[in-house]
């Protein structure tokens, strides 16, 4: 679990553990869950090499490993995966097919268990979906063995275990979404992993998404009713909150996240050309890597003003931490945003937001400057505004951090409780 689904993950599971009998299924367990929570701690072991064959782990050691004692295993369930460029699922039959004469790829039982996806035709993967399925089929083994009322699954790549465990124990199933194939692709394309959310949503008890504006896709390009969807919004830990003024020389705004069609990062650049216009002493940084990261240096807009512009590459948390210091302005221009914790990190380090109004972040922070991603000119402005003023400044940031005060895991928690009690209840009148 990496990026923002890793954080709120932990977050909630954090506050969750104190008031729920909590157990996690994971492909791998990273660093910082090996804490001292009441959290009992579950790998799975995917080996593709040896052809799927389960582990020599007995099914004790498997089942009752806590975060102490987990098992040390690798495999790699990259939440940020994409189908290469969002091939539909005609297309990835087509080029599975073609890869399978080439390489004698092995055919999966995907079809099997999902027709209603695959339709009539027949369905194979690469190495991603493979390890997905298998996945899913470990969790089912492992959920037979354990007491259990409720399957919590987050994002579509366990979206498939929650069902295979539903299927197998009749128990309800929340799928949480925390992002969708039609935010990655930027609303533009569907593709394969599309069809699996379509699939299991279609198939959950109850869909938690992480805004309305989540919601609103989910209602209108996933078909689901409003009936079973509750809109959960990420929260963040409390912490000890400054506000930051701007700096007497250069100033500077900061865009971070992956280097994407999905973030942004163009209308981050024309942005930063509207506002150099206005004000020169300012720089931009931007921080994050991903499969557009050549086009982003490549760009005409980068080479023009090189001098202004600071391409960080990945960072940690801690580098982010230290960005968000020097930083006076957080720009976040993204075309289709599920929430974006970011946001709310910045304003507790004491710097506003500006904010695309198709995030759902925006729904927490009324008082954030906002525009649509297109409308570079006024998202310009609002940068521009903060930036020459101090008493405004000093005014958003104040009325900001109220608003993240407000927004808690703890809040978060509580309503995924009241979630549970109403699957609980609904189930128990349907048995």
């Amino acid at each position: 679990m990496n990026g923002g689904l890793g954080n709120a993950c932990y977050g909630l599971c954090k506050i969750l553990s104190e008031k729920v009998r909590l157990t996690m299924v994971l492909p791998k367990v990273p660093d910082y869950l090996l804490a001292d929570h009441k959290v009992k701690i579950i790998e799975t072991i995917v080996d593709l090499s040896s052809k799927n064959k389960p582990s020599n782990k007995s099914k004790e050691e498997i089942e009752y490993q806590y975060a102490s004692k987990t098992i040390n295993i690798e495999v790699e369930l990259d939440p940020y995966f994409h189908p290469g460029s969002g091939r539909s699922l005609t297309e990835e039959i087509k080029r599975i097919k073609k890869a399978r004469k080439e390489k004698r790829i092995q055919k999966t039982d995907f079809q099997k268990q999902h027709k209603s996806i695959a339709h009539s035709l027949d369905l194979y993967d690469d190495d991603m979906l493979e390890r997905v399925v298998e996945y899913a089929h470990q969790v089912t083994e492992i959920a037979k063995n354990l007491k259990f009322d409720i399957i919590h699954a987050h994002d579509w790549m366990t979206f498939l275990a929650g069902i295979y465990v539903k299927n197998a124990t009749g128990k309800p199933l929340l799928l949480h979404v925390h992002s969708l194939d039609y935010d990655r692709a930027a609303g533009k394309i569907k593709s394969w992993v599309f069809d699996i959310e379509r699939y299991c949503l279609s198939k959950a008890d109850m869909v938690v998404p992480v805004s309305n504006y989540t919601a609103g896709i989910i209602y209108s390009r996933y078909g689901l009713s409003s009936k079973k969807v509750l809109t959960v919004h990420n929260g963040i830990a409390p912490a000890k909150m400054t506000i930051k003024l701007p700096k007497d020389g250069i100033k500077t705004v900061l865009f971070t996240g992956r280097i994407t069609g999905q973030k942004g990062w163009r209308y981050f650049l024309e942005i930063s050309l509207k506002v150099l216009k206005q004000i020169e002493n300012v720089k931009f940084i931007m921080a994050g890597d991903g499969p557009e990261m050549d086009d982003l240096t490549k760009s005409e807009i980068v080479d023009f003003f090189s001098d202004k512009i600071e391409i960080t590459g990945h960072v940690g948390r801690e580098k982010l931490k230290e960005l968000f210091s020097i930083s006076d302005v957080y720009l976040m221009p993204s075309v289709s945003e599920p929430f974006g914790i970011t946001a709310l990190e910045a304003v507790q380090a004491g710097i506003p937001v500006v904010l695309s109004k198709r995030s759902g972040v925006s729904e927490v922070l009324p008082s954030a400057p906002k525009a649509y991603f297109r409308d570079t000119t006024t998202m310009a402005r609002h940068v521009v505004r903060l930036l020459k003023d101090d008493k405004l400044y000093i005014r958003t940031v104040k009325k900001l951090q109220k608003e993240v005060e407000q927004n808690t895991w703890k809040k978060s928690a509580e309503k995924l409780i009241t979630a549970y009690r109403q699957l609980l209840a609904d189930n128990e009148e349907n048995n």
